[in-house]
């Protein structure tokens, strides 16, 4: 017959574990995997600052390019109506050479301007999309209405 237990014999351990030989490596690291976080957050912070202001500058020069195209405009028609004007007093010699000369460089030079102001609306168009990282190619109406809503808030 098996010996019987007393009911009243306990046993109790404790044990305790100090790293005392990796002299505050842990901490150490904790510190680093800390520090380490900071910098990736502020990087994070960092580079979304980055894009808002790109996105906030292509919009400023948009903006700004578009009515530059209606001014272009106005002036190429004024320096062609002064050529028509000029021509005209030519071919009665009430105007010079020069001045006909003069008159079909101005022209020249608006229309070339027109048609820059044009293209620079083009390119800062594209600077936006591109900064935003949404092109309108092959995008439906709705998904343009919704890109626009989200720009407003």
């Amino acid at each position: 017959m098996p010996a019987k237990a007393d009911d009243d014999d306990w046993s109790v351990g404790v044990v305790l574990s100090l790293p005392i030989f990796e002299g505050g490596g842990r901490a150490a690291d904790a510190a680093k995997a800390g520090s380490e976080l900071r910098s990736l957050t502020a990087k994070r912070t960092q580079a979304a600052d980055l894009i808002s202001q790109r996105i906030r500058t292509a919009l400023f020069r948009m903006n700004y390019s578009n009515p530059n195209i209606d001014l272009a405009r106005l002036a190429a028609e004024n320096a062609r109506k002064n050529l028509e004007v000029v021509q005209d007093k030519y071919a009665r010699g009430k105007a010079g050479l020069v001045d006909l000369l003069d008159a079909q460089t101005e022209s020249l030079v608006q229309e070339q301007s027109a048609a820059l102001a044009e293209y620079q609306f083009i390119k800062d168009y594209i600077d936006l999309q591109r900064s935003l990282g949404w092109f309108e190619f092959g995008r439906s109406r709705p998904e343009l209405d919704q890109l626009i809503e989200n720009m407003k808030t």
